[in-house]
């Protein structure tokens, strides 16, 4: 028999029972990770949402992140030094007897998984897949329809093409480490490598952890000779060229 914890209704005969024990626990948890969240973020998430069945600490959750850096270097097609980018988010199931660590292994191969077919085709600009997955999380914050995605993408792109300066508030927000309404003049004078009204190119990490409807919109942007939008109030965007 093994150990674990288990769910029997009272129909079961013993036989039945017997061959359940064998088998392993079965009751299973679920978390879901939503896009665009920081690995901050996605660490409280867990610690709050675990903490009636497994409870992952959260400063564990970070160390972990910081300790295995080297274990996605191969698929960034570069040294990389955080994994914020590389959470896939998404719904994981998982057991009381799962450790912080089984649970952390589970979410960096879901990510290598769901991302493998992407990482063998072409890439968009001569970026490697790092520096796609960090556009894909300024993509990914930018947009709040899906289907928006691979215009935004296009606009950065064209910008990056044309020399010009990112320009996107989501850096901001990533430098000064919380979330507010509204940016403020002095805010875009924040002098942080993230801060891509200040410094050219792409941030040194990606800015959240986009999902695959970002990722693959980055690799397949939409063309056009847009360079500039801005949201309404609905949160779509109105593109120009100039």
């Amino acid at each position: 028999f093994k150990a674990g914890e288990y769910f029997f209704t009272n129909d079961l005969t013993y036989l039945q029972i017997m061959k359940i024990l064998m088998k392993g626990g079965n009751v299973f948890y679920r978390i879901t990770i939503p896009e665009g969240l920081t690995l901050n973020e996605i660490a409280y998430l867990l610690e709050k949402k675990t903490a009636e069945n497994i409870y992952f600490k959260a400063s564990l959750f970070l160390r972990l992140c910081e300790e295995n850096t080297h274990i996605v270097s191969d698929i960034a097609g570069a040294q990389v030094n955080s994994l914020e980018g590389f959470i896939f988010p998404e719904t994981y199931t998982y057991t009381k007897d799962d450790s912080e660590s089984t649970f952390f292994k589970m979410i960096i191969e879901r990510f290598k998984e769901k991302t493998s077919k992407l990482r063998n085709t072409p890439l968009p600009e001569q970026l490697s897949f790092y520096e796609v997955l960090t556009l894909a999380s300024i993509v990914q914050r930018e947009a709040a329809y899906v289907d928006e995605m691979p215009i935004i993408a296009g606009v950065y792109l064209n910008r990056l093409h044309k020399k010009m300066k990112l320009e996107a508030d989501p850096t901001i927000l990533y430098a000064m480490g919380y979330s507010k309404n509204r940016l403020l003049y002095r805010d875009l004078r924040r002098d942080s490598p993230y801060n891509t009204y200040l410094y050219p190119g792409l941030p040194p990490t990606p800015i959240c952890n986009p999902g695959f409807d970002a990722i693959y919109s980055t690799m397949n942007p939409q063309s056009h000779n847009y360079l500039f939008f801005v949201a309404d109030t609905n949160f779509r965007h109105q593109f120009s060229a100039t």
